[in-house]
């Protein structure tokens, strides 16, 4: 089995938007995407959002796609923008998780 990651990003009306998403996936994100092995936010702007979103296989990850579609929902007032690439983890190193 490969883990499989979905680089997803998201644009925002404003950075308040983006610090609520932020706030609302932190609390959240475990019960929206119980497969989820690993999720890491980089703001790439004031207003914009990468995430690395890491699943055990391709299989999870596409079953987690109906919930994706389901949250993004939740922001779609504020959200100027998203899309996402997807593929096989091809490199995996952590040097030092803290």
């Amino acid at each position: 089995m490969t883990n499989y990651a979905r680089i997803n990003h998201a644009e925002f009306e404003s950075e308040d938007a983006l610090s609520h998403f932020e706030k609302e996936y932190n609390e959240h994100f475990r019960g929206w995407f119980p497969d989820i092995k690993i999720a890491i936010g980089v703001r790439t702007g004031p207003r914009s959002l990468l995430m690395l979103s890491v699943y055990p296989s391709e299989a999870a990850a596409d079953a987690s796609l109906e919930a994706r579609q389901e949250s993004l929902a939740l922001f779609s007032g504020t959200l100027r923008d998203e899309f996402y690439y997807a593929g096989s983890v091809s490199v995996w190193g952590i040097v030092d998780a803290t």
